[in-house]
Parts: structure tokens; C-alpha cells; sequence
């Protein structure tokens, strides 16, 4: 705990604070905290609101609303010195949008930690957003007192294929004509207290005429699953994401992509599905948002006998916030 800001302070007081034997000067306690001298004249006064608590590292640190925030955008280090009650954020990076049909990828797993004393320095890794219908990575908060692990987003499927398992599932891939089975989306392979969801079905596509197709399922999100994918219109919208301290929405399921007969892809909670505009000519599927932990878009699908399959767009990578309240 910081010292007072104003009035009486001893020796004794700084001792509490900063430790050490019984003080006798206090030139023991040079550059004992930011704007304390190093050498030369010091004074009680010197000690006003100071504390032996600190940490550094991120990518980023800021204030705001009477908490300082470590942002990390990659994988490193929050080096703790002293203790103090901090708040982690952890979300995992999404799965990547399956092509030709394809179903949204997964968010990451998205998990903020109650208050915990951390007096010791914390291990971050931030997972790489998944490549088409691949899963995304893991992120991480280990040591000094936190241990919060996060699964990434699982991929979403490509044509007539499951989506994959992850922190939120990946939307099932929708079908073309002759191709009469319902995807399945993947599950959710969220950790105790973690949010994540599963994905939408790729629908089955109706029998007959060369150019049907069954849209793809959404991928699920942080804070609802991804919608089943729908005959022979669109791609399903993915799952809702869910708000990060002060970084916005996070986490939403990325859109399916949409069927042949010129679709619409599914707006995803955060990545988007590709929609097939007209002619043989198949469009890919968006890439999640970097940082967002958010599902990519599917591929959109093409007329039967086209050119052209739309590729699934990339997952975003995830991201780690950690907070306390400002000495």
C-alpha cells in the first residue's frame, strides 16, 4: 500500500513500505521508488504517496478509470515487483472460416479472473489467429498467483464438413446439390469459468436442380452459440461476442459463408462471411479483426460448376489485459 500523500510521515513508515533493518538514515532508501533521489539531499517528503509496488511490461500501459491497465498484444512478460490485487483478461485467438461453403470460425475462449494477489511476475501468451478452418492458439496468464489458460477458437468447416471443436466452436460447412447430410458445428471446449460457445449446422442441400446449396453454420462466439446455417438463401450469423474491460467487444463467432444461388454471408459477432455476388465467381471469407479473438468468415460458395471456391478468412490473434487499481 502507498504511503500518504500529505502530513506526518516517519521512518518507521517507510520501513513498513520498503523493508530493510531499522532505519538510521535515509539515504538507505535512495531510488527506493520512481522520483526518490538517487543520491544528494533527501527528505521525508520525498516518500509522500510513494509505494515499493510495480510492474512493467505490455505492449501497452495506460490509465483509466482508476485502474492501470498492461495490454498484451503478444506474448511477454508483466514483471511484478512488491504485490498487489490485480484482474487478468484472457481471450484466446479465433479459429479460421472454412472455404467453399464455409462454415465461421470459433471465437477464443474468453475468461477474466477474479481479484488475486499477484507478488511475483506473470508468464503472457497470446494465441495466433487461426489460417482457413484451422484452430487458433491458446492464451495464456501463468505465475506470480494467476494460472489462466484459454483454448482457441476451433475452424469452421469447408464444404460438407464438421466445424471444429474449440474455446467456441467452428460453424458446420454447408452443402451443395447431391450433398444431403447436415454439418454438425463444432463444440466447445471452454475451461471452468471460461465463456465460449458451440457453432451453428451447415444445412444439407435440397435434392435436385444442379445449383442448390445449404448455407453454413456460424461460428459460436463468447456470449452465444452460432446460428444454424439456412437452405439455399445464406450463411448464418456467428455468435455475439462479449465486452473486455475497456477494450471493447471481443470474441464473436464468425459468419458462414453463403450459398450458391447468391447468398449473403452471415454477419459474424465480430468477423464477417463472404457472399456469393453473381456469376461463377465465389468470394472469400473476411479475416477477423488482429487482437479480437474473434472467429474469420467462410467462404462463400459458387454456382454449381463455377470457377472459383472462396477461400475462409483468418481468425484473429487473441489478447491478455491485466489491471489494478492505480497506487
Amino acid at each position: 500500500m502507498a504511503l500518504q500523500s500529505s502530513g506526518q510521515i516517519s521512518l518507521g513508515d517507510i520501513q513498513t513500505e520498503f523493508g530493510g533493518s531499522a532505519p538510521t538514515a535515509l539515504s538507505e532508501y535512495y531510488s527506493a521508488a520512481s522520483g526518490v533521489p538517487s543520491s544528494g539531499e533527501i527528505t521525508l517528503s520525498d516518500f509522500y504517496g510513494k509505494s515499493s509496488f510495480s510492474a512493467s511490461g505490455g505492449n501497452a500501459t495506460f490509465t483509466n478509470g482508476g485502474f492501470t491497465y498492461h495490454r498484451f498484444t503478444s506474448s511477454g512478460t508483466l514483471t511484478v515487483n512488491g504485490s498487489r490485487s490485480m484482474e487478468a483478461l484472457v481471450i484466446a485467438a479465433g479459429g479460421g472460416g472454412g472455404a467453399d461453403l464455409g462454415g465461421g470460425g470459433g471465437a477464443g475462449e474468453f475468461k477474466q479472473s477474479s481479484s488475486t494477489t499477484i507478488n511475483g511476475n506473470v508468464t503472457v501468451t497470446v494465441g495466433g489467429g487461426g489460417g482457413q478452418s484451422g484452430q487458433g492458439g491458446d492464451s495464456k496468464a501463468i505465475g506470480g498467483g494467476f494460472n489462466i489458460d484459454c483454448n482457441g477458437g476451433g475452424g469452421g468447416g469447408n464444404t460438407a464438413s464438421n466445424g471444429k471443436a474449440g474455446g467456441s466452436g467452428g460453424g458446420g460447412g454447408g452443402s451443395v446439390d447431391g450433398q444431403n447430410a447436415t454439418r454438425a458445428g463444432g463444440s466447445s471446449s471452454k475451461t471452468a469459468s471460461g465463456f465460449g460457445n458451440n457453432g451453428g449446422t451447415g444445412h444439407p442441400a435440397p435434392n435436385g436442380g444442379g445449383q442448390n446449396s445449404g448455407g453454413a453454420g456460424g461460428g459460436g462466439g463468447a456470449n452465444s452459440a452460432g446460428s444454424n446455417g439456412l437452405s439455399n438463401t445464406r450463411g448464418a450469423n456467428g455468435g455475439g461476442s462479449k465486452a473486455a474491460f475497456v477494450d471493447g467487444q471481443k470474441a464473436g463467432g464468425g459468419g458462414g459463408g453463403g450459398a450458391a444461388n447468391n447468398g449473403s454471408g452471415g454477419g459474424g459477432g465480430a468477423g464477417n462471411g463472404a457472399s456469393q455476388n453473381g456469376g461463377n465467381n465465389a468470394l472469400n471469407g473476411f479475416a477477423a479483426s488482429a487482437n479480437s479473438g474473434s472467429g474469420g468468415g467462410g467462404g462463400s460458395g459458387r454456382y454449381h460448376g463455377g470457377q472459383s471456391t472462396g477461400s475462409g478468412g483468418s481468425g484473429g490473434s487473441g489478447i491478455v489485459l491485466i489491471r489494478y487499481l492505480t497506487p
